[in-house]
């Protein structure tokens, strides 16, 4: 199993939580309709938790698809061509049918450095962990 961790500084004015969908957050790379992986923790970190990011920040921690895409994206990631983390905010009915405005978490995009909202908010590290399932 292949997990990237990221941080992202979280800006005041901010929702102050997000909400995910049930199934989990796509984890994207270089094509918008074909996630690499799945986000499976986004956790706040206490304010000042992190100098560089000025405020609060979410912990994230995403796991990669055993895939050629995901491939390429681990590969971007290690050699320093991306990491940079922009997350896809909007609208979304929850499965009960409630409209929820502007803090829903569509998507974790990684991407080059420089098109991350802001130098803070980029991939910490990468490694590879047992499978608890079948490893």
């Amino acid at each position: 199993m292949r997990v990237v961790q990221f941080v992202v500084a979280w800006a005041a004015g901010r929702p102050r939580a997000l909400w995910c969908h049930p199934d989990g957050t796509a984890f994207m790379f270089d094509d918008p309709d074909r996630p690499v992986g799945v986000v499976e923790s986004l956790l706040a970190e206490a304010r000042g938790s992190r100098p560089e990011t000025e405020g609060r920040s979410l912990l994230g921690v995403a796991r990669l698809d055993d895939s050629p895409a995901a491939d390429r994206a681990r590969r971007a990631i290690r050699t320093g061509g991306v990491k940079g983390i922009v997350l896809d905010i909007g609208d979304m009915r929850t499965p009960e049918g409630k409209l929820v405005r502007r803090r829903a978490l569509h998507a974790v995009r990684v991407v080059a450095l420089d098109d991350a909202p802001h130098p803070a908010t980029r991939v910490l590290t990468t490694w590879e962990a047992a499978d608890p399932i079948g490893g």
